[in-house]
């Protein structure tokens, strides 16, 4: 199996645009062309504009039919599905075709909840949950907006999903709309693909190729970079380690945000273990165990905050509803809590 190369620690440097792949070489240029890297950079050209690109670890080519679009990953293997077919196949993260199934719809992103597989449609517009043993549909619901839903990846408690040509909506598993944060340019046909880190989410754009990391809370554009799919950039998934991305060349790659093995962010501390809150949902109040002394921001769906608690009484006097809990210093991933009556 072709994979890509590796030889190098820390950013690229690529030049911003896009070159079929066969022509950086020289070659003939088709669907599936591979990737060129060369010391471990993707060979490009185009506009002067400069952007860096995380470290390629492996790529290998999708088994999807024509035109890989969406990614999950469930713990082992990925999922990957087709732009213009129903198709859904599971592999191993080394690209090997474990299993394929036909379901009458899906054919953008994907997610996997724990326990089951979901996916965007854009023809039917709906954002739908599959039972992975056999492939049947479980559930279907319309998307919670106007447009059509692409980019698709669960938090460990909600699902959020991208308008084509709009905003990124964070929903629970019915579709009932929690909240949403503006998508980074999200013109032409944009956000395509999300997923979700533990902190932060990863968006990547077809147009032009760039996959953004944005603040869960505001939307604010943390960090980008050129995408190794380049402007046929589809799908992304985080495995919790790396981020994965696919695009119309039919290639899927495994990409490094972090190569220095250090999980930090820029200007921030690193990452502490994710926090938890009990009782969840609480109706008085409840606590952070092992914060008790620490002080910690609340957001409201609309992503406004609506005051600072410490870790002992969080939400105390608060009417009910659902709440975004983040450390004042934003040293662990912002976690929902519900308050009920």
């Amino acid at each position: 199996m072709k994979k890509g190369i590796v030889a190098v620690v820390g950013f690229l440097w690529v030049v911003s645009g896009w070159v079929s792949p066969g022509l950086a070489q020289g070659g003939a240029v088709g669907l599936s062309a591979a990737p060129v890297y060369r010391n471990g950079v993707l060979v490009s050209g185009g506009s002067a504009s400069l952007l860096p690109m995380a470290v390629v670890l492996d790529s290998f080519l999708s088994s999807a039919p024509s035109y890989s679009m969406g990614l999950a990953f469930d713990g082992v293997h990925l999922w990957n599905d087709e732009a213009f077919s129903h198709w859904f196949g599971e592999t191993d993260i080394h690209g090997n075709l474990l299993r394929t199934f036909t379901p009458s719809e899906g054919n953008r992103d994907m997610a996997f909840d724990g326990r089951y597989l979901w996916a965007t449609d854009w023809s039917t517009m709906n954002v739908t949950k599959y039972d992975t043993t056999n492939g049947s549909i479980v559930a279907s619901f319309p998307a919670p907006f106007s447009g059509h839903p692409d980019g698709l990846t669960w938090d460990g408690h909600y699902l959020w999903v991208g308008e084509e040509n709009g905003r990124i909506y964070h929903v629970d598993t019915t579709m009932q709309l929690l909240r949403s944060i503006p998508a980074p340019n999200s013109s032409g046909f944009n956000p395509r693909g999300l997923a979700f880190d533990g902190q932060d989410l990863w968006v990547g754009n077809q147009t032009p190729g760039i996959i953004y990391r944005v603040d869960t809370i505001s939307g604010a554009i943390q960090e980008q970079f050129s995408s190794p799919a380049r402007e046929v950039q589809q799908g992304l998934e985080w495995d919790g380690r790396y981020l994965w991305c696919t695009g119309g060349y039919n290639w899927i790659y495994k990409i490094d945000t972090q190569p220095t093995g250090v999980q930090e962010r820029p200007g921030g501390p690193g990452l502490r273990a994710r926090i938890r809150v009990i009782p969840d949902p609480f109706v008085s109040y409840a606590k952070v165990p092992g914060y008790e002394a620490e002080h910690f921001s609340l957001y409201d769906i609309s992503g406004r905050r609506v005051g600072t608690y410490k870790g002992d009484r969080i939400g105390a006097g608060l009417v009910p509803g659902v709440y975004f809990l983040r450390p004042k210093d934003g040293s662990t991933p912002p976690i929902g809590v519900v308050k009920v009556r």
